[in-house]
């Protein structure tokens, strides 16, 4: 080797020799922090499987609850267009024989609620009458109410269901035995009512009868020649009249009595008057048959 090049090389040891301590330190430095990183990309992955585990087992328990509930609702049928009839009929179009409906197999009828997106409202249970091929016929299998059949929607497809859960169906079952217990009140109490506006038309009707036979009946007035007068002008003008003529009678009564008193006392005037001349009569006569004893004697 030329004595230049071996100098030159010498002259590089140290310089590498720096360089080579300052790249360890970084080496050093990088391959901690890589450690670092990589412990705590451990833990997050571990972490992170631990999460997912637990949303796993989650999912699942939720899957086992829907599938729990779905066992009280069973199968279902997507919205479907009806009409409805005026005796509660439910004709179903695109629902039939091809979809396993049975006569006499209950379907659970839900229609949408408006203006709230997929709310469905309950409607009731209905029995199927008649089932073709691709169309039913459905009656409800409760009691319905008056008015109940107007507030259903046919303007919208209807949801049904072969099954609801039981705790929902016997819920409506209380409900709908409340309601007709509450609908029988009702008419019992319309009933009561009318039997009750019944009686006080009669009471109305008598009490004006009453009234009439009391303050007179204007209609009876051409019948006046028939019928006494207390049955026209009624008995209060009749009591009236009567008391009147009692009256007039009394006053009459008390004139006589008076006329009578004053003849009683002109007759005991004239009686003293003819005693008091029969006593004076009396005595002119004892006076003078006196005198005519005393003329005899002196004869």
């Amino acid at each position: 080797m030329h004595i230049i090049g071996k100098i030159l090389a010498w002259a590089l040891i140290p310089i590498l020799s720096l360089l080579a301590v300052g790249l360890s330190a970084n080496m050093v430095v990088m391959r901690n922090r890589w450690t670092q990183e990589a412990e705590a990309t451990a833990t997050q992955i571990v972490e992170a499987e631990q999460e997912v585990e637990k949303q796993n087992r989650a999912l699942k328990d939720l899957q086992i609850e829907y599938d729990m509930t779905m066992l009280g609702w069973d199968r279902i049928f997507t919205p479907r267009p009806v009409q409805i009839g005026n005796n509660g009929a439910v004709n179903v179009a695109q629902l039939g024989a091809r979809n396993g409906l049975d006569t006499n197999q209950v379907l659970h009828a839900f229609q949408p609620i408006p203006q709230q997106n997929n709310a469905w409202r309950y409607i009731g249970p209905f029995r199927v009458v008649a089932a073709d091929a691709d169309a039913s016929t459905l009656r409800p299998d409760w009691t319905v109410l008056p008015g109940e059949i107007q507030s259903w929607n046919q303007q919208a497809p209807w949801r049904f269901r072969t099954m609801i859960p039981v705790e929902h169906f016997s819920r409506f079952t209380g409900l709908d035995r409340e309601v007709v217990n509450a609908s029988n009140r009702l008419n019992r109490a319309q009933q009561n009512v009318a039997r009750q506006n019944e009686l006080i038309q009669k009471a109305t009707e008598h009490l004006d009868l009453r009234r009439g036979e009391l303050l007179g009946q204007p209609a009876n007035e051409t019948q006046r020649d028939i019928l006494p007068n207390h049955m026209i002008d009624g008995l209060v003008q009749a009591i009236k009249d009567e008391e009147d003529a009692r009256n007039t009678a009394i006053l009459e009564v008390d004139q006589l009595r008076r006329q009578r008193n004053q003849a009683y006392s002109r007759y005991q005037q004239l009686q003293a008057e003819n005693r008091a001349l029969y006593s004076d009569l009396l005595e002119t006569l004892q006076n003078w048959s006196r005198s005519e004893g005393s003329a005899t004697t002196g004869l």
